[in-house]
């Protein structure tokens, strides 16, 4: 079902989803899907990835990409979201900073933010590992997302 934009139901997907998932084409027209965190501001969606990633050199080629949302704790029966966007790497310092702080409230000070972490603390050595080894050519890419259209799918089976 086809739903636009500003449909409650869009809007609350959205908001209780912690996760996307982010469908990207190479070069050469391989498909890619990739988990992302993400936050939005009811017009756009932003991510925040690295540079040298796959996500990031895909939408520097072909920005059209196709974003996925589940609402993590729902039950089997309940609908994906699905939106076809325009990418941009953004590079504004400014924007970045407004990212970093609304990706905090939402994974790390909310009480959905705080359960999904601790969910997930399997996750903690290696996103620990991943900070350390981290290298001054590890330059991140914040990448804004403008959907264009929006549907609610059936969840596979």
């Amino acid at each position: 079902m086809t739903v636009v934009g500003d449909d409650p139901r869009v809007r609350e997907l959205l908001d209780r989803s912690m996760n996307m998932r982010v469908g990207t084409l190479s070069g050469g027209g391989v498909p890619h899907l990739t988990p992302l965190r993400f936050v939005h501001d009811g017009r756009a969606i932003y991510t925040l990835t690295r540079a040298a990633s796959p996500v990031a050199s895909h939408v520097a080629e072909r920005p059209a990409v196709v974003l996925l949302f589940d609402a993590e704790r729902t039950g089997p029966e309940a609908p994906v979201l699905r939106m076809r966007a325009q990418a941009t790497i953004r590079d504004e310092p400014d924007l970045r900073r407004w990212y970093e702080r609304r990706a905090a409230v939402k994974y790390f000070l909310r009480p959905t933010g705080i359960w999904n972490m601790l969910s997930h603390w399997r996750n903690l050595p290696t996103w620990l590992r991943r900070r350390r080894s981290a290298t001054a050519d590890d330059t991140m890419a914040l990448i804004e997302l403008v959907p264009e259209t929006a549907e609610l799918v059936a969840r596979p089976a």
